[in-house]
């Protein structure tokens, strides 16, 4: 999280939407850690959402529904609720941030994407090839640290079990939860 608050805050006179991906395994924690970062910095944006983006289909209807709340329909074009969520974002007087959850690659939400604004974007996903600068590594556990997730979750004092389990998971913290 630390790392994430780094890269969002961006770079001196940096123009545009900061965007950064949190790679990982399936399981990693991405959306979690996504969630949380939201959280934390929810008193700092006037609009904070998160999609859905593994069907470009939904992610274009979850637009629309954006548009709807935000009243963009009326303002900009009703007919593209992606341009109307752009045009409103890029307008916005106070900072915003949109969450891009499980996305495929980098192409599916190209389109979707905020081109401009004083906002932040954070994508979820399992891959690793994204504009460089943007790709942030969410790793699995190590078997010590998942060891000792398992003992204070289960109440169990076992470590040599703990350990066997956390090796035999992955490291995964959505397989240890």
């Amino acid at each position: 999280l630390a790392e994430l608050d780094v890269r969002m805050a961006g770079r001196p006179g940096q123009s545009g939407p900061r965007v950064v991906a949190l790679c990982g395994l399936g399981g990693a924690g991405k959306t979690s850690m996504a969630v949380e970062y939201a959280h934390r910095h929810l008193a700092e944006v006037g609009v904070c959402w998160q999609f859905a983006a593994e069907d470009p289909a939904l992610l274009a209807a979850e637009f629309a529904v954006l548009a709807a709340q935000l009243g963009a329909r009326e303002l900009i074009d009703a007919r593209d609720p992606v341009a109307s969520v752009h045009g409103v974002l890029a307008r916005a007087g106070a900072g915003w941030l949109v969450v891009f959850d499980n996305v495929l690659d980098p192409a599916s939400v190209a389109q979707f994407m905020p081109p401009a604004g004083p906002g932040q974007v954070l994508i979820t996903t399992q891959n690793q090839h994204w504009p460089p600068g943007q790709a942030l590594d969410v790793p699995i556990l190590e078997r010590e640290v998942a060891a000792d997730f398992l003992v204070n979750r289960t109440g169990d004092p076992d470590r040599a079990a703990a350990r066997e389990l956390a090796a035999e998971l992955g490291g995964l913290p959505l397989a240890l939860e």
